[in-house]
């Protein structure tokens, strides 16, 4: 679902039990944003994964949730969102250059490794774009 408040859009990103990627989420026309991550996440950082070359919405049911590229910033640090507290939801700021992508899905990873961390319940993720 996503709802638009003046230049503010809410987009639900919800991360499914036993899973640890969201759906692609079109970003094209953003300029910057939060995440809402909601109380009782399982430990983990939030990194991002792009395709670029999608025309329409990509599926994480075929191959793209494997081929989606993890995104990096200029220097090769992985993007991600990290500090995030388990016990209470909060609003986290997202890295600027994850906007340079069309379509991203959230990816709650290992806080050690950075491999895909499933989630221990679904949780209600959202994002809040500013256009």
């Amino acid at each position: 679902m996503t709802t638009a408040l003046k230049n503010v859009t809410i987009v639900e990103a919800p991360i499914a039990a036993s899973a640890s990627d969201s759906d692609y989420i079109d970003l094209s026309g953003a300029k910057s944003g939060s995440v809402y991550i909601p109380s009782g996440w399982t430990a983990a950082n939030l990194i991002f994964l792009a395709k670029s070359n999608a025309t329409a919405k990509p599926s994480l049911t075929n191959s793209d949730r494997t081929t989606g590229a993890r995104m990096r910033s200029s220097a090769g640090a992985l993007l991600k969102v990290s500090g995030i507290q388990t016990g209470e939801a909060g609003w986290y700021a997202l890295p600027a250059a994850v906007f340079d992508a069309p379509w991203v899905a959230l990816r709650s990873a290992n806080t050690g490794t950075d491999a895909a961390e499933n989630q221990g319940a679904a949780r209600n993720v959202m994002l809040a774009l500013t256009r």
